[in-house]
């Protein structure tokens, strides 16, 4: 909340909750200090001297518990609850920010919607230097773009992660499908620049496909394959389909 600050929603199972109260976290080994408590009404908060067994209520700026955590009375006696099960996150998606600010805010912005979203699973890869979110399916990771962009301003492109590297045979068969000249499949960036590489060197398919395969970063954009037929997809278009 941009005026509270962090909520955390929680529902009590037993006994009463008071404000400034100072219950333990065995998720975290650690104990929370709370301030007021709240009842969600929409998007207003009202504010209540307590919560008894049964409600489900909302404790403002908890410094370390997450989703899934339980928290027991100030002697720390009571049985921890399991955890929510959550699915495995499986589609994976490959984040590329769309300008240098967009860059340097990504990383917090991603931290922050991870603890929003346990579903959300977020990662490097140190061969191709793009960030991966893994998301339950498409649609999810569509929703959690627009919210990077929505709650904290970072607008990113979000294409289908190639886990494994293309080969030459993926780029010699993609060449011979696509309309396009060889030379579109490179993108002539900074990180182009920045490898000292000459663009007029690699416009033949032989010095295109060696190039790629050496630095797969380069790849202009993704390829989409539709039976016999390949097209470039346009800036953030989900590939829909890559071999058959």
């Amino acid at each position: 909340d941009p005026f509270v600050g962090r909520l955390t929603f929680m529902k009590v199972l037993s006994g009463v909750l008071t404000p400034n109260a100072n219950p333990y976290n065995p998720d975290r080994r650690n104990s929370e200090r709370l301030g007021h408590l709240f009842i969600q009404r929409g998007k207003e908060q009202i504010e209540t001297p307590q919560l008894t067994a049964g409600d489900i209520g909302v404790a403002a700026k908890l410094a370390e518990t997450m989703t899934g955590d339980t928290l027991l009375g100030g002697d720390a006696q009571g049985e921890r609850v399991p955890g929510l099960p959550f699915p495995e996150a499986t589609f994976r998606s490959a984040l590329h920010p769309k300008t240098k600010a967009d860059v340097d805010k990504l990383s917090s912005a991603l931290q922050r919607l991870v603890e929003q979203d346990p579903t959300i699973v977020v990662a490097r890869d140190a061969n191709t230097s793009e960030t991966v979110m893994s998301t339950i399916g498409d649609a999810q990771a569509n929703i959690a773009a627009a919210r990077l962009e929505k709650n904290y301003g970072v607008e990113v492109d979000v294409t289908e992660y190639l886990k494994n590297p293309l080969s030459r045979t993926d780029f010699e068969r993609f060449l011979t499908l696509l309309p396009n000249p060889a030379a579109d499949l490179v993108r002539k960036d900074k990180r182009f620049k920045a490898l000292e590489l000459n663009e007029a060197d690699y416009t033949t398919p032989e010095t295109v496909i060696a190039v790629l395969l050496e630095h797969p970063e380069l790849m202009q954009r993704p390829i989409i394959i539709r039976g016999e037929r390949a097209v470039l997809a346009r800036p953030g278009e989900m590939v829909e389909e890559l071999l058959d």
